[in-house]
């Protein structure tokens, strides 16, 4: 289509050219013509000749017009195509601005409901009531199951004083180590201490040395489909669980930090 178009505007352009030359050789064939008759022919009288000149200049005349305002309908038929062009272009640069930014558009909004979603969740999950934790029958048959002849001692330290959510889940293990003759000592209510500050850990960890009695214990935690943390895995120097000593391995149950889902 663009290619033909070019084509037409070169056809007429050229055409146009042509089409003025035309008129000016029409325009020398009469000046021509009107010497031709002054000059070689004398034997008509004057008042013929004055016809003839008459008709020839109003041939002349009509042929100069044509030729001078074809001209000017030709230039601005050609500066009125330019226009159009130009605003062909314009329209489609500003069709091309209004699908970019449709697109923004659309990209934006769908950015704000991202973002919207993860407010509504978060908002969800703070007003959300919490879940008690408590270890199912399974889990606790599981347990008993994999720690029994193990031979490993655990202790178990909750945090949150009277809280009875803690102490409920708390006790849900202290039942399944004395059922797998692994239980240790008991801290219900204590903490972790570095010095003088109490720390509990949120959730449910797994404190005391790496090896393989760690090993065993968080691979009976994972049989049971127990999630637990390990951020204090090795116990610095100075570090006591609750009442305990630190040279054991002991599951520390602390305040909840995940809501319902």
């Amino acid at each position: 289509m663009e290619s033909e178009v070019a084509a037409l505007k070169l056809a007429f352009s050229t055409n146009n050219a042509w089409f003025e030359w035309s008129t000016i050789v029409v325009l020398a064939g009469l000046a021509f013509e009107l010497v031709t008759l002054l000059v070689f022919h004398k034997t008509a009288s004057w008042r013929e000749k004055s016809i003839l000149i008459a008709g020839t200049l109003i041939i002349a005349i009509g042929v100069a017009g044509e030729w001078h305002f074809g001209s000017k309908a030709s230039s601005a038929a050609l500066r009125l195509q330019a226009i159009s062009d130009e605003k062909v272009a314009t329209l489609g640069k500003d069709t091309a601005d209004a699908k970019r930014d449709a697109a923004n558009a659309v990209e934006r909004a769908a950015k704000l409901e991202k973002e919207a979603a993860a407010l509504r969740l978060q908002l969800a999950e703070r007003t959300a009531p919490l879940v008690a934790r408590r270890l199912s029958p399974d889990q606790i048959e599981t347990l008993v199951r994999e720690l029994s002849g193990s031979g490993l001692i655990v202790g178990v330290t909750s945090g949150g004083g009277d809280d009875k959510e803690i102490k409920d889940f708390a006790d849900d293990f202290v039942g399944a180590f004395r059922a797998a003759n692994i239980l240790g000592g008991m801290a219900l209510g204590g903490s972790i201490r570095i010095g003088g500050n109490s720390i509990i850990p949120n959730d449910l960890t797994i404190v005391g040395p790496d090896g393989p009695e760690r090993s065993k214990l968080e691979a009976a935690f994972k049989a049971a489909s127990i999630q637990f943390g390990t951020r204090a895995s090795v116990l610095p120097p100075g570090i006591q669980i609750g009442g305990m000593g630190g040279s054991g391995l002991t599951v520390v149950i602390g305040p909840r930090s995940k809501l319902a889902k």
